[in-house]
């Protein structure tokens, strides 16, 4: 399991999460209960994090996450 993508908010992780799914990759959102328990620390360790499952699919869910990244929807 490798991590793709991570931020404070967790609607952001999730819809990274839909288009990865939606391309056929697993994936696995880590801190999702951790992060809601413990808002009172900002850390960027605490943050949700959306993990690719097979390791093989890094590259490609790095690449399918590239373009809305670049086009500002992150933001």
């Amino acid at each position: 399991m490798k991590e793709v993508f991570a931020h404070y908010d967790f609607t952001r992780v999730g819809y990274y999460q839909s288009v990865l799914e939606s391309a056929g990759i697993q994936t696995f959102v880590r801190n999702m209960s951790t992060y809601n328990t413990m808002t009172e620390i900002p850390a960027p360790i605490f943050y949700p994090a959306l993990c690719v499952v097979q390791d093989d699919d890094y590259d490609e869910a790095k690449r399918l996450l590239s373009s809305p990244l670049k086009n500002g929807r992150s933001e």
